[in-house]
């Protein structure tokens, strides 16, 4: 049931795009990134204590994860752009192709490590293949699906509070960029 319920998530997720385009033009960008990773995290946190197969059981969850990984979503992809422009404002040069390069490369480097991180815990834990698992393989699997991607969203909404670029100042980077480019026009 796993195919269908990440399809549920994410489907539901994409319905809350619009609130969080709403709450983000309210609050910023970084604080419902902030938000949506907190979210996202006491999700997974919760999952712990879920020993349930009924996936209706679960519904509070999967909403909750889809109102976590929205908020993210959105703003991961919404905070890039002001990247680039950063980089224009300190050093007036655009670089959209070379930060999104490397916004691709860690996403799939993450994507890798992740996966390596996960063989080495079920391996820690004594995961064995197409067999009864023991508690403490069982326990490890909870762990590993609940604990560990919290700790990391926890640490990733943590590392966010360090985010320079508030919409104040993306405003006067706008204005600084757009009042160079009419001085080197005239």
């Amino acid at each position: 049931m796993v195919s269908i319920s990440f399809l549920f998530t994410f489907g539901l997720g994409a319905l809350f795009l619009p609130l969080w385009v709403y709450i983000a033009g309210k609050i910023g960008k970084k604080t419902v990134y902030i938000l949506g990773l907190l979210i996202y995290g006491l999700s997974f946190a919760a999952l712990y204590w879920y020993t349930t197969d009924n996936l209706m059981t679960l519904l509070p969850l999967f909403i909750s994860f889809a109102i976590g990984f929205s908020g993210v979503s959105l703003s991961i992809f919404s905070l890039v752009p002001d990247t680039v422009e950063y980089g224009e404002w300190k050093m007036g040069v655009r670089n959209e192709g070379l930060q999104y390069g490397l916004y691709t490369f860690f996403l799939k480097l993450a994507t890798s490590l992740g996966a390596i991180m996960v063989g080495i815990g079920l391996d820690i834990y004594g995961y064995v293949a197409n067999v009864d698992q023991t508690a403490g393989s069982l326990m490890g699997i909870r762990v590993l699906t609940s604990f560990i991607p919290a700790a990391i969203a926890l640490i990733g909404a943590v590392i966010l509070l360090f985010y320079p670029i508030t919409e104040k100042m993306h405003a006067q980077m706008v204005k600084d960029i757009a009042e160079r480019k009419s001085a080197a026009a005239r």
